[in-house]
């Protein structure tokens, strides 16, 4: 009889292992692709730009990688065009850690995605002083 109750505890055993491989696929999936979720409504609406824009381009990620964002808050009616201005003020930080990386510093050299970094960094400082109001450090305030 225990020879019996040990051979049905293996075949339950066997009908259980497509089950539970089917579950973990399943998980896996959904996993997948709650991590292809591009933003939350709610950090449409909380989030901090200026960090997102440091990560992302600490990550390499191209500037318009705002854009997904963008586009996916609107589908929660949630307008991020005031946004881009503290997305680009840390993007720039991002992109001098980025090129500092000693992994990445080729790249900033010869241009990530067809274009050069550091070019970009010193052409864009500028601009993006004078689109956030921020002053000028590399100058004097009190010029005479």
């Amino acid at each position: 009889m225990k020879h019996h109750h040990t051979n049905l505890l293996f075949l339950n055993s066997l009908r259980l292992k497509p089950l539970l491989l089917e579950i973990s696929f399943l998980s896996l999936l959904l996993m997948t692709l709650s991590a292809c979720s591009v933003i939350t409504e709610t950090e449409c609406r909380f989030a901090n730009f200026a960090e997102l824009g440091y990560a992302d381009a600490s990550k390499g990620k191209l500037r318009e990688h705002f854009n997904k964002y963008q586009e996916k808050c609107l589908s929660y009616n949630i307008d991020l065009s005031e946004e881009i201005v503290m997305y680009d003020l840390g993007r720039e930080r991002g992109l001098h850690n980025y090129c500092n990386s000693v992994k990445f510093s080729s790249q900033c050299d010869r241009g990530n995605n067809g274009g050069n970094v550091k070019s970009y960094l010193h052409i864009n400082a500028e601009m993006l002083r004078l689109r956030s109001g921020l002053p000028n450090v590399g100058s004097s305030i009190n010029q005479q």
